[in-house]
């Protein structure tokens, strides 16, 4: 019994962690290396700010790619106040 009352503290933390989980929708959390790739991609932002509308472009240098803007997505946009919920 003297141990089970020194790791009493752990059994109230998963006790409150499956709480949790059971009635919080908690957002999953992706943590990236930065070893995971090799070196970091240069990257240029071009913006265009108009009165009514503005635009930005991130172009990313690919130095072994050839194919200019031909591969082209467009980036999601995310509330940085509510990071984990798309628009």
């Amino acid at each position: 019994m003297k141990k089970l009352g020194q790791k009493e503290h752990q059994a109230h933390y998963l006790n409150l962690l499956n709480i949790l989980d059971a009635t919080v929708a908690i957002p999953e959390v992706q943590v990236n290396d930065v070893k995971i790739r090799d070196s970091a991609i240069p990257v240029d932002l071009v913006l265009d700010i108009g009165n009514s509308r503005s635009c930005g472009i991130l172009i990313e240098e690919h130095r072994d790619d050839n194919k200019g803007l031909s591969q082209l997505y467009q980036l999601q946009l995310r509330d940085l106040s509510q990071p984990q919920k798309r628009l």
